[in-house]
């Protein structure tokens, strides 16, 4: 029952010898699929350098196993990975130690997820805040956010990407309209629009 979940998973379950030198000795069907690899491909046990790390990642990744099993606690990492060496995708894991007799060394349980699509649409939006923020700093417009719970509004700075927390007005609409911010002629459909 366990090796049917394991194979209709959409993750990666994986086995790890955290030595000196730690080495991959049960990878998930899952694992395989997200990867690109066949079994074999990769005859099991193996190094972690023949599993696709990149080489940016690879020691990181590693030492990161290494303090995990040392500690008891459970880790985590994000790296890319590539069962070719060219088509990557971006994988994060979370590994524990594991109570393992077949093994002299400390063994960690690995889960790992393919997170390419959530990195990329991170991308996107970080761009597309960055194009908005260029495109507002051109203007002479006044960007100001409001809360329409607490009935407050502040100046956002585009730059920060933040409010001033020591600026924030309270009593919105109508400290607006008071102060003169709002001209007189326009309060009835700032009204309107403020609720």
């Amino acid at each position: 029952q366990l090796h049917t979940l394991l194979k209709y998973m959409d993750g990666g379950v994986c086995l790890i010898e955290a030595g000196e030198k730690p080495r991959l000795i049960y990878a998930s069907h899952g694992f395989y699929q997200m990867t690109g690899r066949r079994e074999e491909d990769c005859p099991l046990p193996c190094s972690l350098d023949r599993i696709g790390i990149h080489p940016d990642y690879e020691a990181d990744y590693e030492q990161t196993l290494r303090e995990g099993a040392k500690k008891g606690d459970v880790v985590s990492h994000v790296h890319r990975i590539s069962g070719n060496g060219r088509d990557y995708i971006w994988r994060q894991i979370r590994a524990v130690r594991l109570i393992y007799p077949e093994s002299r060394e400390p063994v960690m349980l690995e889960v790992s997820t393919d997170i390419s699509e959530l990195v990329e649409k991170s991308r996107q939006l970080r761009e597309s805040n960055e194009r908005l923020r260029v495109a507002f700093e051109q203007t002479p417009h006044v960007l100001w956010e409001v809360d329409v719970e607490k009935r407050t509004f502040a100046v956002y700075n585009v730059s920060t990407q933040t409010c001033d927390a020591q600026k924030t007005v309270p009593g919105f609409p109508e400290d607006m309209i008071e102060s003169g911010v709002i001209h007189p002629d326009s309060a009835a459909n700032f009204r309107i629009f403020a609720e």
